[in-house]
């Protein structure tokens, strides 16, 4: 009690205080006069101080008067140091920085940092300050979400499971850079952000730059980039410690280590993350670590070699089926149904079915009596005992009884660069990175069926699909332990259902070189290379027999025995290669007020696949199609064209336009199909994009507008057939679509009490045509099958097409900040696999899920006293969906395209996230 009592007084006597001024400025670069964005502003022996925003722009209020030293620092700037008088009234300051060191010059260019009045693209700096006020501790897409053409879900609400759709393409179509690394997945293009756990700790700035976006690299920036910085290795030394807690039984803890510029030049930063939780939907626990290190080297003034590390290894439940709606809950389902007008029959199936809760997670299932040795578990290339499973499982869930998991994500991907910088002369700078991604872990999921034997089930096999809305896998534990099947063993129990491993090892290794050179006073080359080299080995394996000795397994054509125990390699066993040769170049002039840049890129992406299971003399037989056990290489060739313009019409308004092509080469997928056969007619998707937008800046506003154009055609889809006991896979080709949207955004801080944001996307996005496609069953390759598919006027889906928000911040007293931040969404069509619309005379609409409103909320205080020495104290929170608002993220669209056939993932209930923030 006497600590909170403490606590309490100096809370009610510092916001007592009262002030009497600001300090306000901008911070530019002396050089190019661009505003520089994170520099750190502090008034010398007190804890007050600011960081400038996307304008360059700082304000430290109230101020008492007096005089102070104040200082400016800025990773690749000469320090700053200025003496300020404040004798009642507000002192406005202009700041010049002088570069004296290559790292912040250099990590604009090797990540296309767009500049605002320069840069002619859509883009949104997401800064430090904003990401660390609003994320939570959530997936990093999720602070995007009051972004323009953002839509960010949790997904099923697993830990690092979040994806992002930027002007309705998702995360495949997105680039995601992070320090100008290339992170998107080589063979498949996704990104898998609980591989980045930890990162929105460490990260400094997020570029959102929607359409082609400024990027010099060939890549597959359809939708938008997310260019996301680290924090550089600190030029003060310093430590961080935060503590956070929250719904479901989170905990996390952060420290962050700085020495400081030291004399020799080196500086380091090192930051270490421990985060656990039940999680909010059933079983979506997490058991994570993450690391980040910086270091900075200076060789001269002329040479600066930096070293990144980061890395997240970690393991968490997921929820990866969607359900019914009246699965999640009943009332809810019953009154969409109501109001889309269903068949009364519907309505009463679905007052009759389970009400499980929007918790609801079908992955999992409870275990009442086993023998552990039964329940040996084997990942990451070792046996372990069934007791070394996360202690982080809501065992509490169930009574006397333990979790299992049929879905479980475990993963490591350390990813290292090395950067040299090297200022040629006052005209060239050349910036090398090389980077290594080693990647280890995979994902869990079942195999089999309890009681099948050659495809038969036996009628004694309990059912295995649902033990209260769970999985009975002390059903399939039981019927696994005594089942005998003489046919392969007298004495040994066959295990006819199993947990596997789905492994995906990869090491990529690449290089960036960029050559920034100033023709004259005007025009400026920026050139270079992008090389890349990748290995990716697929493959499952038997992870718990579930009470057995053994499963049988017939996928391997090189097999001695079918008989499989623990850690052998069913299912498929491949390999995957992709090396990627490009370059770029852009010419950027600047006249005065007019900005002019046209980029070029070409990369050429060769694939290669190795089958480990398939029969090596299946290539040689008449008619086959199947390819030797190592492919030939097959390479495609892909590339950019962008020009762009940005007008500087006055001092606070500007005008800007671009229009660009992009050659896609296929992703490995579209490439080899999983019978280890080519594709037919293979070739590369185009996409074509036009862009007009104008910004308007003042000392208390800016606002932005523009609208876009993309249509991206020849789309190819890898889909398959199955007929019988054979599967037949093909190439959907030729399918096009048009993204086209208005988006709008406007910040506003009248004064140093209240700011305002606001944002509004109207999109819409549609296919265009309907397309005829033929296949050939793989055991007759001359019986082609036409047929035709029906998309010409159907909407998009995957995300909202239209989508508003409005946040308010108060500043009541110094240190104190209070965010309120509603947002709205709609027109969200549920994705749908276009190759199911076969019919003519279906031309429905996929189903529009209901629009919904979200508030959150934001606060933090920073004691405006050091109560214990230097030590810096804040104190901040989160309440997500604060109103506990029932809502729809995700939906797969089904049969009659109807609420009722609508698979769908539910919205998370109200949580909160609040924390400790202790600097020395």
């Amino acid at each position: 009690m006497r600590y909170f009592a403490t606590i309490a007084l100096l809370l009610m006597f510092s916001v007592s205080l009262a002030f009497s001024a600001s300090i306000k400025g901008v911070i530019k670069d002396a050089e190019t006069k661009s505003p520089l964005i994170g520099a750190n502003i502090v008034l010398l022996g007190t804890s007050m101080g600011s960081t400038t925003d996307e304008d360059g722009f700082f304000m430290i209020q109230d101020v008492p008067e007096g005089s102070y030293k104040l200082e400016v620092s800025y990773l690749g700037y000469q320090q700053y140091e200025q003496m300020v008088t404040l004798s009642g009234n507000d002192v406005s300051l202009e700041i010049e920085l002088t570069p004296v060191s290559l790292v912040g010059e250099a990590i604009n260019i090797v990540a296309s940092r767009a500049k605002i009045r320069e840069t002619p693209v859509a883009f949104t700096n997401v800064e430090k300050e904003e990401i660390q006020r609003n994320l939570g501790s959530r997936d990093i897409p999720l602070v995007l979400n009051t972004t323009p053409g953002i839509y960010a879900t949790a997904q099923g609400g697993g830990a690092g499971d979040a994806r992002i759709n930027v002007r309705g393409f998702n995360q495949r179509n997105v680039a995601v850079l992070i320090n100008g690394v290339p992170v998107n997945d080589m063979e498949n293009g996704w990104v898998y952000w609980s591989n980045w756990d930890g990162l929105g700790d460490v990260t400094s700035s997020i570029q959102v730059q929607r359409g082609l976006g400024a990027s010099n690299l060939a890549i597959a920036s359809v939708g938008g980039t997310l260019n996301i910085l680290t924090d550089p290795a600190a030029l003060k030394s310093g430590i961080k410690y935060k503590q956070e807690i929250g719904s479901g039984n989170f905990l996390k803890e952060t420290i962050a280590l700085n020495t400081g510029l030291m004399d020799n030049g080196l500086a380091v930063t090192a930051a270490f993350v421990r985060k656990t939780g039940n999680g909010i939907a059933d079983q979506t626990w997490t058991d994570a670590w993450a690391y980040f290190g910086a270091i900075s080297y200076t060789l001269s003034k002329n040479h600066q070699i930096e070293l990144y590390a980061i890395g997240a290894p970690q393991k968490h439940g997921q929820r990866l089926y969607t359900q019914n709606i009246e699965k999640f809950d009943t009332d809810y389902a019953l009154k969409i149904y109501e109001q889309d007008n269903l068949p009364q029959s519907v309505i009463d199936g679905a007052a009759d079915g389970p009400n499980y809760g929007r918790n609801f997670n079908p992955n999992w299932g409870p275990i009442f009596n086993y023998d552990p040795n039964d329940l040996k578990e084997y990942y990451n290339g070792g046996e372990h005992s069934f007791t070394e499973r996360s202690i982080y499982m809501d065992g509490d869930k169930i009574s006397d009884g333990t979790v299992l998991m049929e879905r479980e994500n475990y993963y490591h991907k350390p990813q290292i660069n090395l950067n040299w910088h090297w200022k040629m002369s006052d005209k060239a700078l050349l910036s090398n990175v090389a980077y290594v991604s080693i990647g280890r872990g995979g994902g869990t999921g079942l195999k089999g069926w309890p009681g099948t034997i050659s495809g038969s089930r036996d009628p004694n096999a309990p059912d295995y699909n649902q033990f209260a809305g769970q999985l009975n896998f002390q059903g399939a534990y039981d019927f696994n332990k005594q089942n005998i099947d003489t046919d392969w063993s007298d004495t040994e129990n066959r295990s006819t259902v199993v947990v596997r491993n789905s492994v995906n090892r990869h090491n990529w290794y690449g290089l960036l070189s960029t050559l920034d050179y100033r023709l004259n006073e005007t025009v400026k080359l920026t050139t270079g290379i992008d090389l890349r080299s990748y290995k990716g080995e697929h493959y499952r394996t038997v992870r718990n027999l579930l009470g057995g000795d053994y499963y049988l397994d017939f996928d391997n054509e090189n097999q001695d025995t079918p008989m499989k125990r623990l850690g052998d390699r069913i299912d498929y066993n491949n390999d995957g290669y992709t090396r990627w040769y490009g370059g770029f170049a852009q010419i950027e002039g600047r006249m005065s007020d007019l900005t002019v840049v046209a980029t070029g890129s070409f990369s050429t992406t060769g694939y290669k696949r190795t089958d480990y299971f398939v029969d090596p003399e299946a290539h040689l037989q008449p008619g086959s199609k199947i390819l030797p056990t190592e492919s030939a290489w097959q390479n495609f060739t892909g590339g950019t064209a962008k020009i762009g313009a940005n007008l500087n019409v006055s001092p606070e308004w500007n005008l800007y336009g671009n229009v660009g092509f992009i050659s896609k080469a296929p992703i490995f997928d579209a490439v080899f199909d999983f019978s280890h056969q080519l594709y037919e007619q293979i070739f590369n998707e185009k996409v074509y994009a036009l862009e007009l937008g104008s910004g308007y800046r003042t000392s208390h506003a800016n606002a932005n507008i523009n609208f876009y154009y993309t249509r991206w055609n020849d789309r190819s889809w890898p889909r398959s057939v199955s007929t019988g006991n054979s599967t037949t896979y093909f190439l959907l080709q030729g399918i096009d679509a048009r993204h086209a949207g208005v988006e709008i955004d406007y910040n506003y801080k009248p004064n140093r009490w209240i700011s305002f944001r606001t944002m509004a996307t109207i999109s819409e996005w549609v296919w265009l045509n309907d397309v005829e496609t033929t296949f050939a069953p793989e055991d007759d390759p001359t019986n082609l099958t036409t047929f035709n598919i029906y998309t010409a006027g159907l909407k998009v889906g995957d995300a909202a097409q239209k989508s508003f928000s409005f946040a308010t911040t108060l500043y009541p007293v110094k240190g104190l900040y209070i965010n309120g931040t509603f947002s709205t969404f709609g027109d969200h069509f549920a994705d749908f696999d276009p190759s199911f619309r076969t019919d003519p005379n279906d031309r429905r609409q996929p189903w529009r899920l209901p629009n919904y409103s979200l508030v959150d909320l934001h606060f933090g205080y920073t004691l405006p006293f050091n109560p214990i020495g230097n030590v810096k104290l804040e104190l901040f929170g989160h309440v997500f969906n604060l109103f506990d608002t029932k809502y729809i993220t995700d939906a797969d669209d089904r049969g009659n395209h109807t609420a009722a056939d609508a698979r769908v993932y539910f919205g998370l209930e109200r949580r909160f996230n609040a924390g400790l923030n202790i600097e020395l």
